[in-house]
C-alpha cells in the first residue's frame, strides 16, 4: 500500500526548519500571553506546585555533588530520607539551565531555569504538533494547528512558567510519538524513533505507561492495515525499544538497584517487560518465524504480548494492581483520596460538575469525527492510530483527572489534522464553515461557553476546583515573613502539613518529615499519627521521628481535615489553645498564620 493510498499526500514531509521556527514563534507568543495573565515575575515563589519545588531541591543537591545514581532526598521523611521515584533525565537539563542562568548572571539561575524549561518543552511540543499535522494532512497550513493546538497546550497548564516537573516533557514526547506513528515516507526511521521515545517516556516516569501502550496499539493497527510492507519497520521498532531500554537502564539505574523491582520508576520491571517485549516482537515477526504462523500479522504481535503479560504476572504481580492499592489506609484516607488530580470523573461530577465539559468536550468531538471518517474509509492509517491515543488518554481521565493534561492536547492534535484537511478542500470555498470548525475545535471557545453557562445557570458560582482569583487562606502561611521565622530557628526537622513540606525544603535549611509522596510512608504516618492521636502519645511519635520544630497552619486543608476527623486529637487541642510542657511556642509567630513551636528533646 502506498502513502497516497493511506490518504497522506507526498507533500507530508516534516519541513523541519519551517516547523521548528514556527514552533518557537508560537511558543513565544503563547508564553507571553501566559506571563501577561500570571505575572510570574511578581510572584514570591515562581515554582508552581509541590513537585516543582522538590524537583528544584533535587537539582540543587545534584549540582552540589550528589551522585547521578543517588536518588535519595535526604531531607524528606525520617532518617535516612526518602528514595524518590523521579528521573535524572529531567534533573540534568534543568540543572544545565540553572548553570546557564548563572553564567548569564540571572541570580542563582533557578528563576531562569523555571522559565526556560517550560518554554523549551512548549516549543518542542509545538514542533511535534506541527510535524504531526503536516504528516496527517499533507498541508503546510499552520493556522488551524496554531489556534486549535496552541490553546489546548496552554490550557493543559503543564507549560506555565515555573512548572519544571516531568509532565511538560512527557506531553511533548507524547506529541512526538504520535507524529512518528502517522504515515510518512520513512517508516523504518519513524518506528525506530517511536521505540526510543517510548523507552525515554518510561524512564522518566511510569505515569506515561498508558501512552506507551497506546503507541504500541497504534503500531499494531498500522501493521494490520498496511500489511507486510510494515513488518520490518515494526521489527525495527521492537529492537530499538529493547536496546534503548537497556541503554537507559544502565545509564540511570545504579548497580545497587539492578535487581530492584520498582513499580513507579525505571527498574527491572521496565527492563524485562519493555526490553524483553521488544525482543519478542522482533523475533516473532522474523520471516523465518512468521511464515509458520497463522495470520502472522495478528498472531506474531499477540504472541509477543502474551509473553510480556506472562512475565509481568509471574515476576511483578504487585505492579499490576491499581495505583495506590498497597497504600496504608491512613495515608489513603487523609492524603491520597484528597488529591485533586487523582479524582475520578464520578467524583468530579459531584465536587465540581462545571469542570467536566472542559475535561471531555474536545475528546468527544475528536472521537465522533474520527469514527465518521474511519467509517467512511478515509485515511484509516492516519485516523485509526489517532483514535487509539484519544481513547486511551480519555480512559485515564475516567479514573484520574490528571489524564486531562494529555487527553485534551491529543484530541486537539487530531482535530487540527481534520480541520487542516478541510481547509485545503471544501474550506477554501466555504470560509465561514472553516472558521466555525476551528472555533468548534478550540478549547478556549468551550471555556468561554462554560463560563457563560456558569453565569446563567449557577449565578456565577463555580465549584471548588475551578480557579478563583481569591487566594486561599493557607497561602498566608507561605509568606516571606513565615519562612523567615522558620529560618531564624536552628537547623532541625519540621513536622508540618505534607502540602507545606516541599515549600519548607525549598526555602529553608530544615528537613521535613511529611511530604506528598507515596514513598514517604513512615514520615507521613508519623505526622498523621501525632496530629490525630492522643496528646500524651504525640510527643513520643514526634521525638521518634526526630522532630525539633512543629509548624501549624490552622487554615490549611490538611490541618482542618485532621482536626475534623480527630476532634479530641493532639492537633485539635493545640489549635484550641491548650499548652504542653514539652512544646515551647515561638512567641512572635503566635499571632501569625504559620505558628511555630520548638519540640523539647
Amino acid at each position: 500500500m502506498t502513502l497516497t493510498q493511506t490518504g497522506v499526500s507526498s507533500r507530508s514531509g516534516d519541513g523541519g526548519v519551517i516547523t521548528l521556527l514556527a514552533a518557537f514563534a508560537a511558543a513565544a507568543v503563547f508564553t507571553l500571553l501566559g506571563w501577561a495573565q500570571q505575572s510570574p515575575f511578581e510572584a514570591p515563589v515562581l515554582l508552581r506546585g509541590t513537585d516543582d519545588m522538590v524537583r528544584m531541591v533535587d537539582v540543587r543537591d545534584f549540582l552540589n555533588g550528589q551522585s547521578w545514581f543517588d536518588q535519595m532526598q535526604y531531607r524528606l521523611g525520617v532518617e535516612p530520607g526518602t528514595l524518590m521515584h523521579w528521573s535524572r533525565l529531567i534533573d540534568a537539563p534543568v540543572a544545565a539551565l540553572v548553570l546557564i542562568g548563572r553564567i548569564l548572571n540571572f541570580g542563582d539561575g533557578e528563576r531562569f531555569a523555571s522559565i526556560a524549561w517550560p518554554f523549551l518543552t512548549f516549543a518542542a511540543a509545538f514542533a511535534g504538533l506541527f510535524a504531526a499535522v503536516r504528516r496527517g494532512s499533507g498541508s503546510p497550513n499552520l493556522l488551524p494547528t496554531l489556534i486549535i493546538g496552541g490553546f489546548a497546550l496552554t490550557g493543559s497548564g503543564v507549560f506555565d512558567s515555573g512548572v519544571i516537573d516531568h509532565h511538560n516533557a512527557q506531553l511533548a514526547l507524547t506529541i512526538w510519538l504520535i507524529a512518528s506513528l502517522i504515515p510518512a515516507q520513512r517508516p523504518n526511521v519513524d518506528f525506530a524513533a517511536a521505540g526510543i521515545i517510548m523507552s525515554v517516556m518510561l524512564a522518566i516516569g511510569m505515569e506515561s505507561q498508558p501512552i506507551v501502550i497506546a503507541g504500541a496499539g497504534a503500531i499494531l493497527v498500522r501493521l494490520w492495515l498496511e500489511g507486510d510492507v510494515l513488518a520490518e519497520s515494526v521489527r525495527r521498532f521492537g529492537l530499538t525499544l529493547s536496546l534503548s531500554t537497556v541503554a537507559l537502564f544502565l545509564t540511570l539505574v545504579g548497580p545497587q538497584h539492578y535487581s530492584s523491582k520498582f513499580c513507579d520508576s525505571l527498574s527491572l520491571l521496565q527492563l524485562v517487560c519493555a526490553g524483553g517485549g521488544g525482543v519478542l516482537l522482533w523475533l516473532c515477526l522474523h520471516p523465518a518465524v512468521r511464515r509458520h504462523l497463522p495470520a502472522p500479522l495478528v498472531s506474531a504481535p499477540l504472541l509477543a504480548g502474551l509473553g510480556v503479560a506472562a512475565l509481568a504476572i509471574r515476576l511483578f504481580p504487585d505492579c499490576l494492581r491499581a495505583p495506590g492499592a498497597g497504600l496504608d489506609p491512613k495515608l489513603r484516607h487523609f492524603w491520597f483520596d484528597q488529591v485533586i488530580e487523582t479524582q475520578s470523573v464520578f467524583q468530579i461530577a459531584i465536587i465540581d460538575p462545571w469542570l467536566l465539559p472542559y475535561m471531555h468536550v474536545l475528546p468527544i468531538i475528536a472521537c465522533a469525527s474520527l469514527c465518521w471518517l474511519i467509517a467512511k474509509g478515509r485515511s484509516r492509517s492516519v485516523h485509526a492510530p489517532l483514535m487509539i491515543f484519544i481513547l486511551v488518554t480519555s480512559a485515564v481521565t475516567l479514573f484520574q483527572m490528571r489524564g486531562t493534561q494529555y487527553a485534551v492536547p491529543v484530541a486537539a492534535l487530531a482535530l487540527s489534522v481534520i480541520v487542516t484537511r478541510f481547509a485545503e478542500g471544501h474550506g477554501k470555498e466555504r470560509p465561514v464553515l472553516l472558521l466555525g470548525a476551528m472555533a468548534f475545535s478550540c478549547i478556549l471557545v468551550w471555556k468561554f461557553i462554560s463560563t457563560g453557562a456558569i453565569a446563567v445557570f449557577s449565578d456565577g458560582k463555580t465549584g471548588p476546583l475551578i480557579a478563583s482569583d481569591d487566594p486561599a487562606p493557607s497561602q498566608q502561611c507561605e509568606s516571606a515573613a513565615s519562612i523567615a521565622s522558620l529560618n531564624d530557628l536552628p537547623e532541625g526537622t519540621i513536622a508540618g502539613s505534607n502540602n507545606f513540606g516541599p515549600l519548607f525544603l525549598l526555602q529553608t535549611v530544615h528537613r521535613v518529615i511529611a511530604g506528598p509522596y507515596h514513598r514517604n510512608v513512615e514520615g507521613n504516618l508519623a505526622w498523621i499519627d501525632a496530629m490525630t492521636g492522643a496528646p500524651q502519645d504525640a510527643r513520643a511519635t514526634l521525638q521518634k521521628a526526630g522532630v525539633t520544630i512543629l509548624a501549624i497552619c490552622p487554615t490549611e486543608a490538611d490541618e482542618t481535615s485532621l482536626t475534623s476527623e480527630a476532634p479530641d486529637g493532639f492537633l485539635s487541642k493545640l489549635i484550641s489553645g491548650k499548652s504542653f510542657d514539652w512544646l515551647e511556642p515561638v512567641q512572635d509567630t503566635m499571632d501569625k498564620p504559620l505558628k511555630l513551636w520548638r519540640v523539647a528533646e
